[in-house]
């Protein structure tokens, strides 16, 4: 990442910053560009002209390992997919004194149980994703073992097949008949594993790969902003889609982090500032 190095024009305002909701190199950025910090009120920390073009930009300081918080902003935007994840955690609960799994499953869903969804590191994210990924096969195995019935469609009276589970439904719906029997679902019924496969219909379990996407989607947070990059010693940069990629990293303190990663100078991949 290139620098744009410190001038005089800065020369005698602090980089760290004390006062709540400020962040450091926010006021020495503002002295740079010849503007004024908005404040903790505003939805982005300042307006500055760039290339002759007025920019709301958003002031980060990178950390050692090329990853930057977001703060109060991050946490809003954040909230709706923690909610969601805790309701799979809430879904997933039912499921723990369930007879029906291994010893690697039980394993599975009693370690994610005691996750805390303020503090998602990259490893913790990767198992989130497989445990997905077993409980999204195991919904698919139970939905095929379940028995077909017959039964007769209410207003042509055509017969037609559904599978037992819906039919149980449709029961409980009308009043609870045949619930605690099996009546009328078919042979080889297993009432306790249906109530269980409600607990299986969450978004997440149903398609794993949502999960990874809705963290990949915190990225639009940025949308219609710039991001300047501040160091200490080193200067700012006014970032651009050109020079890279802001990719989500990880959640700590109920933030999400994110990281920038550029291209090799040299070689293929890329790497983090």
């Amino acid at each position: 990442m290139q620098y744009t190095p410190w001038t005089e024009k800065s020369e005698g305002v602090a980089f760290k910053s004390a006062v709540i909701g400020e962040g450091d190199g926010e006021r020495k950025v503002a002295a740079e560009l010849s503007t004024v910090i908005l404040g903790p009120n505003s939805l982005y920390d300042m307006t500055a002209i760039l290339a002759g073009v007025e920019h709301r930009c958003e002031v980060k300081k990178m950390d050692p390992d090329g990853s930057f918080a977001t703060g109060v902003e991050g946490r809003n935007r954040i909230r709706p997919l923690k909610n969601t994840l805790y309701r799979l955690q809430e879904q997933v609960r039912h499921l723990q004194d369930a007879p029906y799994f291994t010893l690697e499953e039980r394993v599975a869903v009693a370690w994610f149980l005691g996750v805390s969804l303020d503090e998602l590191a990259a490893g913790t994210i990767r198992r989130i994703h497989e445990l997905l990924v077993m409980l999204h096969g195991l919904r698919g195995r139970w939905l095929a073992e379940l028995p077909m019935v017959q039964v007769f469609h209410p207003l042509t009276g055509e017969p037609m097949t559904v599978r037992s589970d819906v039919l149980h439904g449709v029961m409980e719906m009308l009043g609870g008949t045949g619930a605690g029997t099996g009546a009328g679902t078919g042979a080889g019924y297993d009432e306790r594993r249906v109530r269980l496969l409600g607990y299986l219909a969450h978004d997440y379990i149903m398609d794993p790969g949502t999960f990874r996407a809705a963290l990949g989607d915190l990225r639009d947070m940025f949308g219609g902003l710039t991001l300047i990059f501040v160091h200490e010693k080193k200067g700012y940069c006014v970032w651009n889609d050109m020079m890279g990629e802001i990719q989500f990293h990880r959640i700590t303190r109920g933030c999400p982090r994110f990281r920038v990663v550029v291209p090799m100078a040299v070689g293929g991949g890329g790497g983090t500032v």
